[in-house]
This record gives C-alpha cells, structure tokens and sequence, in this order.
C-alpha cells in the first residue's frame, strides 16, 4: 500500500462548488452589483430623509408664522385703545401747531427772496387769531398779508408771492395719519386672513 491511500483525499469534495466552465462570468460581477444595489440603497435613504426633514421644516414654519400673527393680533389688540386714545386726543392739537410750523417754513423759504409785504397769506376764520398772534410776534412778519376765507376749512392755508403760490393742509395730512394708523393696527387681522 502506498502513503496516499491512508489518507483522505479532500481535492475532490463532492460538496464542493464546481467553477463554472468556459469563463461565463465574472467574479468582480456580483461584488459590482452588490456593491451597486447598497449604494443605491443608501442614496434612497438619504433622499427619503431629506424629504421628511424638509416636509418638517415646512410644517414647522407655518406654524411659527402663525404664532407670530397670533401674538401681533393679541399685542395690537391690547395697545389698541391706547393708541386710539392718544390719536384721538393729540391729533386734532396738532392742527394749531402744524399749521404755524408749515406757515413758517413757508415764509421762510420765501423771505429768501421776497420781502415781507409781497407775501400774502390766506387762512380760515378759524384759525385767523392764531396766526395774527403769530405774525404779529415780529415786526418783519407783520408787514404780510393776513386775508380769512369762509372756503376754507380749519388747518388749510395758501400762501402765495409774485408767481409762487402754496397751500397747506394740515387736516389732510392728519387724516393721513390717522389712515396709516389705521392701517398698521388692521395689518394682523388681515395677515391671519390670508394665511388661514
């Protein structure tokens, strides 16, 4: 007997997997598409992540701004009879003293030109006394015109020399004023409108 039939021959395992025969097929192959198949696997991951966290994101900021409009609704609905108050007491006092601070700023930009006995100046009867006193402050102010007009209403004026001729409307631009108020402490209500 020889040494080789003592041993097991384990060459040859019936068990064993068989190569495939005439170069049908790579090895890489399999690695290649198993490698491909988790890449793949892991893009759609991260893609799907992405998804939910923007979808979050959103859902999160629509709520943010919502609280916000809220807060600002309740914010303006507490300072809103103040501010009403104040508007309501302060801006018709205004008129007086606009009307003196644009008069003068009238005059003064025509003085630079003009003497004082070519200006004319057009009030309400309302506010006649006032601006006399006004004038009358000053010996230079009181060579101006000072003429009353039934037409016009409390606030307005026109000051007119040579060719130039203004007009002055407080009571217009309080009004707007109080429009933009208005408008500010609506702004909330018409936001949530919007949104909801």
């Amino acid at each position: 007997m020889n040494a080789a039939s003592f041993f097991e021959d384990f060459s040859e395992s019936p068990h064993a997997p068989k190569q495939s025969s005439g170069g049908q097929g790579d090895p890489l192959e399999g690695y290649e598409t198993g490698y491909q198949a988790g890449w793949d696997d892991a893009v759609k991951v991260h893609l799907d992540g992405q998804t939910h966290l923007t979808s979050t994101l959103s859902q999160n900021l629509e709520q943010v701004e919502f609280t916000l409009i809220e807060a600002q609704t309740q914010l303006l609905a507490t300072i809103k009879p103040v501010i009403e108050e104040i508007t309501a007491t302060l801006l018709p006092g205004l008129v007086n003293e606009g009307l003196r601070a644009l008069v003068v700023t009238e005059i003064d930009t025509l003085l630079k030109s003009n003497l004082p006995k070519d200006i004319s100046l057009i009030v309400s009867p309302t506010d006649e006394l006032p601006v006399a006193a006004f004038l009358n402050s000053s010996h230079a102010l009181s060579e101006i015109s000072l003429v009353t007009r039934d037409t016009l209403s409390e606030g307005q004026a026109y000051i007119s020399c040579a060719a130039i001729k203004r007009k002055i409307d407080v009571g217009q631009a309080l009004s707007e004023i109080q429009k933009t108020i208005e408008s500010f402490l609506k702004q909330p209500e018409l936001e949530q409108a919007d949104a909801g």
